[in-house]
């Protein structure tokens, strides 16, 4: 039996995209949430020369976001002075580990009482963190 997945923009050409657009817009075919015209992140020739993304650094989030990042693979930091979590973080394919580290970070005791944080920044760390 196959399987049946919905793609994602940044897995499709720039061509394949556009027919696929055109293709929906023929056939009057409305889209339940962006699926091909969502926004697409990449890194900049800095940032991949980098291991600190300080475009991501400042806005404020609510903890409900963050705690949905933890269904897509990222793991909450060890929970240090007064049960806080200063920030998540991911393994990549590649064997480093990204990190979004919190100005404030995640209450683990009582979570739903956590300001919306905002993001102090971004970084890669080769090897886990």
């Amino acid at each position: 039996m196959g399987c049946v997945g919905i793609v994602h923009a940044i897995e499709l050409a720039e061509e394949t995209l556009a027919a696929w657009a055109e293709v929906l817009g023929d056939y009057e075919i409305l889209q339940p949430f962006d699926q091909l015209a969502r926004a697409i992140f990449e890194m900049t020739a800095e940032e991949l020369a980098s291991n600190d993304f300080n475009r991501f650094s400042g806005p404020k989030v609510h903890y409900g976001k963050y705690l949905g990042l933890e269904k897509r693979g990222w793991v909450r930091d060890s929970p240090q002075d007064a049960g806080i979590s200063a920030g998540l973080c991911r393994t990549l394919a590649d064997g480093r580990t990204i990190f979004i580290a919190l100005q404030d970070g995640l209450w683990t005791g009582s979570i739903a009482e956590t300001p919306d944080q905002p993001i102090e920044g971004v970084y890669i760390h080769s090897g886990p963190r």
